[in-house]
């Protein structure tokens, strides 16, 4: 989540998103993923479910999913 909170504080450009895989793996994934998706941005996020388990699925789902270049 630190990460995440860097990301969000930092002084980006607008233009760029933010994509969160998350997946429902015991511990607390869940409420991370919540705590990013409620707030204030200067640009937009989304949270994404992947139901395949593994760093790997969850990189190309948010791989796939992104909007930008």
């Amino acid at each position: 989540m630190t990460t995440a909170k860097d990301l969000f504080m930092s002084a980006i450009d607008p233009r760029m998103e933010a994509v969160v895989v998350g997946s429902d793996l015991p511990g607390p994934v869940r409420p991370v993923a919540d705590a990013v998706r409620d707030g204030d941005r200067p640009f937009p996020v989304r949270v994404l479910y992947e139901p395949t388990p593994g760093l790997s699925a969850g990189r190309n789902r948010g791989i796939c999913a992104a909007r930008g270049r």
